[in-house]
């Protein structure tokens, strides 16, 4: 606790009130939602300002409500869902609570749902029972399959020469997050390009169920 608050506190004494408001919120993205502080000073060659902090129990998953609506069939659903990374009875801590939320999406995000959100959010937490109640509500949007591979920008050479590389970014084929990084690899590492970027346009996308 005393690593985690020693980088935030002022140089010189500050007000009680501000401090204990400032600690309390650095001490809540740990999960400690009731703490406690006693402010005193010691005399010397200067006034210093000492700081006695009980940081209370660490508040603990009590429920997940997660949900994804869309065309994923349930098999697939279920395994998301049961890959969630802040179960029940793990310790809250606000950057779980975010990573646990994007790392779902981003395997939504992954293969076919081009579209994918998260709909709404919410850590309910109950600080006088030291728990705390999550939900999670997404939507996968349509299915997507590629398109036509845009090339742009080339000048010393044709848009086969693109093609000569990619093996993934099919016409057709179900949309993989994952094959449009492997294709940017190849042309990246390849002695043509100095720099390459490979994009979804997804405001030209064409969803297919």
């Amino acid at each position: 606790i005393a690593e985690l608050l020693t980088p935030f506190l002022p140089k010189e004494a500050g007000s009680p009130p501000k401090l204990e408001a400032l600690l309390g919120g650095i001490l809540a993205t740990e999960g400690y939602f009731s703490p406690n502080f006693e402010f005193s000073e010691s005399e010397g060659a200067e006034t210093t300002q000492q700081i006695s902090v009980d940081p209370g129990p660490q508040t603990r998953i009590a429920n997940v409500d997660l949900s994804i609506t869309g065309s994923l069939d349930e098999a697939a659903r279920q395994t998301l869902i049961n890959a969630w990374l802040l179960p029940v009875g793990q310790t809250f801590r606000q950057a779980d609570w975010t990573r646990a939320k994007q790392q779902l999406l981003s395997d939504l995000l992954a293969k076919d749902y081009a579209a994918a959100k998260l709909a709404d959010s919410t850590a309910l937490i109950r600080a006088d029972d030291e728990q705390a109640d999550l939900s999670a509500h997404y939507q996968t949007g349509p299915r997507y399959r590629f398109g036509e591979l845009v090339v742009d920008g080339l000048k010393r050479y044709t848009p086969d020469l693109v093609q000569r590389y990619n093996t993934e970014v099919r016409l057709g084929e179900p949309y993989q997050e994952q094959a449009l990084s492997a294709l940017q690899s190849r042309l990246q590492s390849s002695p043509y390009f100095s720099a390459v970027q490979v994009s979804l346009e997804q405001e030209e996308a064409t969803s297919v169920n």
